[in-house]
Formats: structure tokens, C-alpha cells, sequence
């Protein structure tokens, strides 16, 4: 997690390595392994490292090999994927407030921030061919934006 810019104080770091043992116990097994990461999904501090942490979790889970998954927790197997149709709704709605006429410039600013957040949400679509959309639609969206600040 340090190594990948979130900032983990040493009394952090040790009050998740009790979070890691207990996800342990709960699922019988008096050792930690990969599968108890699933924890980590759920301690950031600012919505950016949402999907740094998702991506990191991920790649242990992944990393788990038969053994470990079959012992493991039941919540490391829930994957956290963002639901296309609730990422279609979310951009039309920022659309919505691209039509604002009186947005001031902060609103503006607020705007282009949360459309670079769902971007970087619409990355982790599984699909290739809801992602292009996503992806497409987004790029427009920031297109009507830039021409607002004109």
C-alpha cells in the first residue's frame, strides 16, 4: 500500500494486521492468507484510492492459489466491478448539469472532477465492448465541458 502512494502509519499498518487475523479466525484457519486482503477494499481515506486499493486487492486475490481460496473468506470472492448501467446514469446525469447554463467556474471545476472519477471507474468494466461506450461517452462529456470554460 506504501509503495503504491497511500500513506499507512505504523499503528495503521499494525491495527490491519489484526483485521487480517481476524478475518482469519472468523473463516477457521489460525493463519493469514491472500484471501483475507478483501479487508483492505474498505480502508482508504479519499475516494481516489477507492480503485487503488480495489486494484490491490485484486491482484493478491488473484494471486491465491486453490488452497487458499478454498479456505478463505467468503467475502474475498464478492468482486467490487462498477455496474455499467449505474455508470450510464451517472454520466447522463452530469450531462444533465453540463446544460446548466449559470454553472460558475468551481461548479464547472466540480464537474470535471467527478467525470475523472467515473473515467477511472468506467476502466474497471469487464466488458470490452460496455467499457468503448463508456469510455466514448465520457470523452464527449469532457469535450462539452472544456467548451464551457471557453
Amino acid at each position: 500500500m506504501r509503495k503504491a502512494g497511500i500513506d499507512v502509519s505504523d499503528r495503521r499498518a499494525v491495527k490491519l494486521q489484526r483485521l487480517l487475523a481476524a478475518s482469519a479466525i472468523l473463516s477457521g484457519r489460525l493463519k493469514v492468507n491472500r484471501t483475507d486482503f478483501w479487508i483492505l477494499r474498505s480502508i482508504w481515506h479519499t475516494e481516489e484510492q477507492i480503485e487503488i486499493l480495489a486494484s490491490l486487492v485484486n491482484d493478491a486475490l488473484e494471486k491465491a492459489d486453490e488452497t487458499e481460496k478454498q479456505s478463505g473468506h467468503p467475502r474475498s470472492r464478492s468482486t467490487d466491478v462498477p455496474d455499467p448501467e449505474l455508470l450510464v446514469r451517472d454520466i447522463e446525469q452530469l450531462e444533465q448539469r453540463c446544460d446548466d447554463e449559470s454553472l460558475t467556474e468551481i461548479e464547472r471545476a466540480q464537474l470535471q472532477d467527478q467525470v475523472t472519477l467515473l473515467a477511472s471507474r468506467c476502466q474497471w468494466v469487464e466488458s470490452d465492448q460496455q467499457k468503448t461506450f463508456l469510455t466514448e461517452k465520457i470523452d464527449k462529456l469532457r469535450e462539452r465541458l472544456h467548451s464551457l470554460s471557453d
